[in-house]
């Protein structure tokens, strides 16, 4: 394994005290952090390809291109969550941010709200949009989430389960940081959609090293109850053409819940 650590982007001037952020830049302005935070994270050999793929990716016309469906599945899975009883978000695998910031848009007046967005690629966060003081950035693999535990009533995670390595240590992490009974959002491809989408993803793992899988969705709704989670249940996202400039591009909606009582 190699080390790595997690560095803040932005930072919030709110109570140090009141934030589930466990690291923090001394400026108490709003800019780019000048040094690392010390929370480390163990980060594989496949995130480390990941990272230089989607720095790479980051500025290419192919990640441009794939707005307009990224934007539609993240726009139904913000259609998921009862704005009026939610104060935190956190977006794991967050791309350029958009969702981070339409997310902290919607939320209301509650208990310090903030929407927070991670990912493991510098090179995507740099992408982002400028946003407001609800918005708050990170670099940090998303199997090793460097926040408290019972810290959000959301967590989301769209088109990016399927580079995760470990994606029960994922899942674990995700229940972790959720407050009891807190909503987690995946959306992603499934490899048994169609036989063109698993076709695929036999593409991809040979070709594409931080891919790791499409999961069947069977499968990925085992896994998510096998660390924990309840009333699991998916959606399925059929976008026109129109909407997406696609022609054939799918996507699963998968929810499920934390228990009450479970702190962990």
């Amino acid at each position: 394994m190699l080390g790595a650590v997690a560095e803040i982007f932005f930072t919030p001037t709110a109570d140090r005290e009141q934030s589930p952020v466990w690291c923090y830049c001394r400026a108490g302005k709003r800019r780019m952090a000048t040094r690392e935070s010390m929370v480390k994270v163990d980060t594989s050999i496949h995130e480390v390809n990941a990272r230089l793929k989607f720095d790479q990716w980051s500025e290419s016309s192919t990640f441009r291109r794939l707005g307009p469906w990224l934007r539609f599945v993240q726009e139904a899975v913000l259609a998921q969550i009862s704005w009026n009883k939610v104060s935190r978000v956190l977006d794991v695998a967050c791309g350029s941010g958009w969702a981070v910031h339409e997310a902290a848009r919607r939320l209301g007046a509650g208990d310090r709200p903030a929407a927070y967005g991670c990912d493991i690629s510098k090179g995507m966060l740099q992408q982002r949009a400028s946003g407001g003081a609800r918005s708050w950035f990170l670099v940090s693999s998303g199997q090793c989430l460097p926040f408290r535990t019972g810290s959000f009533d959301v967590v989301l995670c769209t088109a990016a389960f399927h580079h995760f390595s470990a994606p029960d240590k994922a899942l674990v992490e995700f229940r972790r940081v959720l407050r009891p009974h807190g909503t987690v959002l995946i959306a992603d491809t499934c490899r048994d959609q169609s036989p063109g989408t698993w076709i695929w993803d036999r593409l991809h793992r040979w070709f594409e090293k931080g891919h790791r899988m499409y999961y069947r969705r069977s499968e990925l709704e085992n896994l998510m109850r096998s660390v924990g989670f309840d009333s699991v249940r998916h959606t399925e996202l059929r976008p026109s053409f129109a909407q997406t400039r696609k022609l054939v591009r799918r996507a699963t909606l998968f929810c499920a819940r934390k228990p009450n009582g479970s702190e962990a």
